[in-house]
Parts: structure tokens; sequence; C-alpha cells
């Protein structure tokens, strides 16, 4: 049975209505995060001082990871900060030719 059958499609409908407008604000608040990653990499490299900082990373998943709790399952928000951590920063250190691309 699909949803159709299930007599659910209407239901359905506004559901993906809303996490379009979701992914669409998603997509906005990332590309602002970008957009400061990349200004403070530049404003290192600019002034020689390391591009990594790790114990900034752990300070940030952590706080996030708290942030969470109650509203998402268990390790999710650790898993989706590294990886937008992980993406833009790699992003950015090689858009500023510190890094070459794997």
């Amino acid at each position: 049975m699909d949803y159709r059958e299930a007599g659910i499609a209407e239901e359905l409908i506004l559901f993906r209505e809303r996490i379009d407008k979701i992914d669409e604000q998603l997509i906005a608040l990332i590309a602002a995060r970008y957009s400061l990653v990349y200004a403070t990499l530049s404003l290192k490299k600019s002034n020689g001082i390391s591009p990594l900082d790790r114990s900034r990373e752990d300070e940030i998943t952590k706080r996030l990871e708290l942030l969470a709790t109650g509203k998402l399952p268990t390790g999710v928000a650790k898993k989706l900060i590294q990886e937008i951590i992980n993406v833009l920063r790699d992003q950015a250190l090689y858009e500023l030719g510190w890094y070459a691309r794997n």
C-alpha cells in the first residue's frame, strides 16, 4: 500500500512542504557559517596562525550536544556538527590555498 491508498496524501504533502522549508533554512544557516569559517581562517592565515584548533572544535561539539539533549536522539548532534565542521573547514582551507584537496 502506498501513501495515496492509505489516505494520507494531504498530510504527507504538508509534512514534505515543512521539511522543504526547513531544508532551505538549513542551507542558509550553513552558508552563513561557511562565510564565517572562511573569514576566520583567512584572518588566521594572514597573521601566521595555525588553522586548526581542535580544542575549539571539541568545545563547539560538546556545547551543541548539550543543546540537543532531549531534542535529538543521542549522538545525532555530535555526528552532524562534526561533519559540518570538517566539511566547511576543509573547503575553506582548500579555497585559501592552505591544503590541497585529497
